[in-house]
């Protein structure tokens, strides 16, 4: 038998006291865009390659798989050149650098998704 939370749409009409706390983190990484039209909006929706609902567990749950996925393809993309140009691989050549953005925008996204299944 599932347990109940993988039956039900973790979703919430409105964001909590905390979960607003933790959308503050997101606004800072959503600057206006060079026409300055905002790229987020008061009520939880976000503009990043198309409008997300952060109040919706499906929009959220896309966004932290399309971070994990850019962040991830990043790594390897370094290691194939690292070893290409120099003809191994090894743990200490492996000095990569990657979007800090990505991996900020996803921890703040699970920080709310988790905030928001548990109502804490």
């Amino acid at each position: 038998m599932l347990p109940l939370f993988w039956i039900f749409d973790m979703d919430c009409e409105k964001l909590t006291p905390n979960a607003l706390k933790i959308f503050e983190k997101i606004k800072s990484l959503y600057p206006p865009d060079p026409w300055g039209h905002g790229q987020w909006e008061e009520e939880g929706r976000i503009y990043d390659n198309g409008w997300h609902d952060l109040r919706k567990e499906q929009d959220r749950e896309k966004l932290i798989k399309w971070y994990a996925h850019m962040i991830g393809s990043s790594v390897i993309t370094f290691a194939e050149a690292q070893q290409m140009k120099t003809g191994k691989f090894t743990k200490k050549s492996f000095h990569f650098k990657m979007s800090k953005e990505w991996i900020l925008k996803a921890l703040i996204l699970r920080e709310l998704d988790y905030q928001i299944e548990t109502q804490d």
